[in-house]
């Protein structure tokens, strides 16, 4: 599958959301890898961490923020967790996301 961010951002498409601000919007995954796999997505539309420029720097830091919310949140600090994202070709969707993923992989 792969993640359409415009339709999530703009309630197209549904999602179990897990924190929302002006700036981000954190959900889990709709078809996770992981036993936890959550996606946290800028709301302002930037292609991805290269494109970060100025201002939106501020929305880089807000989504580290919300990662460390959540790690907390779901207690995964204690059982392991990867926070990453994906630039280019490697990207589901051509929009600047981390994820924050925990537990065995998902074997589908």
């Amino acid at each position: 599958m792969s993640l359409n961010c415009k339709d999530i951002i703009d309630g197209k498409t549904e999602v179990e959301k897990i924190y929302e601000s002006k700036t981000v919007l954190a959900f889990y995954h709709p078809q996770p890898q992981h036993e936890k796999h959550v996606v946290i997505l800028s709301k302002k539309h930037i292609n991805d961490l290269i494109g970060v420029a100025g201002e939106d720097e501020i929305i880089v830091w807000d989504m580290i923020k919300v990662a460390k919310y959540i790690a907390k949140t779901l207690d995964l600090e204690n059982t392991g967790v990867r926070f990453y994202t994906d630039m280019g070709k490697t990207q589901e969707c051509p929009w600047l996301y981390f994820y924050l993923i925990s537990g065995d992989k998902i074997n589908k």
